[in-house]
């Protein structure tokens, strides 16, 4: 009886990490070419996995929520607020203070035309 339950838990983890791993994954293939600078995405794409480690308690596909709609969603602005704090400490040690808040503004999220 144990090592069914057993089982059963660890097959609901597989299922459950798959889902929201494979799920971020496929909104990777989708929004990637949409970006000019794929240094961009892969940064929101790192801001998501983040926020997911800070929040994960959210539920186990927070990062897919995150990256959901191409990061046009209510929570990513959540997560970019938990990072600009970060960010801006990173830039005030930068070589290159004002590119690099520049590079902070370019991840706000952009209207579709």
């Amino acid at each position: 009886m144990v090592k069914l339950f057993l089982i059963s838990l660890i097959l609901t983890s597989i299922t459950l990490n798959c889902f929201g791993v494979c799920q971020y994954e496929e909104q990777d293939m989708k929004c990637a070419g949409w970006w000019e600078n794929n240094a961009i995405f892969e940064l929101k794409s790192q801001i998501c996995l983040m926020c997911h480690q800070l929040r994960g308690h959210g539920g186990p596909n927070f990062r897919a929520r995150c990256a959901h709609n191409c990061f046009h969603n209510r929570d990513f602005p959540t997560c970019m607020n938990d990072a600009k704090s970060m960010i801006i400490q990173h830039c005030d040690h930068a070589t290159d203070k004002d590119g690099c808040l520049q590079r902070m503004k370019q991840l706000q999220p952009y209207e579709r035309t």
